[in-house]
């Protein structure tokens, strides 16, 4: 109908976000920057279409569930990084470690999903009883990177370039 539908503030989404660096000159040649990211989401209710089963079509866009499971989800992660660059004549090293961790709560309301399997699979009705999944994920993951950078003939005769090391891992849960 291309009319804004809303109900009670149902998948309302509220977000959080913030960034600050902090940045020190030891020396004209070394200099440090610590650094985080975040962000914190709320979202309450689910925006999307009614479908019910079978015929999974369109009903409303006002969900009116068999238990009214109130579903939603949170979604909080944050990076971190802490970054050394020492300047010498003719080079620079470049030493950075980062470390990102997240965590998503999500509840999710299955109940017609799960009554229709039971009722058409097995013959057992559990009318008015909610079936809701809880779903908990955790991720993180830290990185190191250290980087020479040369100008042709500081270091080697007639060579400049890029040499480094970089190491990854991730923690998923």
């Amino acid at each position: 109908s291309g009319n804004l539908v809303t109900k009670n503030g149902d998948a309302r989404n509220r977000n959080l976000s913030g960034t600050v660096a902090l940045r020190a000159k030891f020396s004209d040649s070394l200099e440090a920057t610590a650094s985080y990211l975040g962000q914190s989401s709320r979202l309450h209710g689910f925006p999307g279409a009614y479908v019910r089963l079978p015929g999974y079509k369109v009903e409303s866009y006002t969900l009116d569930r068999d238990t009214n499971v109130q579903e939603y989800s949170k979604d909080d992660w944050g990076l971190g990084a802490l970054v050394f660059r020492y300047s010498g004549t003719g080079f620079n090293v470049v030493s950075s470690n980062s470390v990102f961790s997240r965590k998503i709560t999500q509840v999710d309301d299955n109940t017609e999903g799960t009554n229709f399997f039971f009722e058409s699979e097995l013959g057992v009705s559990f009318d008015q009883v909610p079936f809701y999944n809880l779903i908990i994920s955790r991720e993180s993951r830290f990185a190191h990177e250290t980087r020479l950078s040369f100008d042709k003939g500081s270091l080697i005769p007639g060579l400049s370039g890029i040499v480094g090391v970089f190491h990854n891992r991730l923690r998923r849960k």
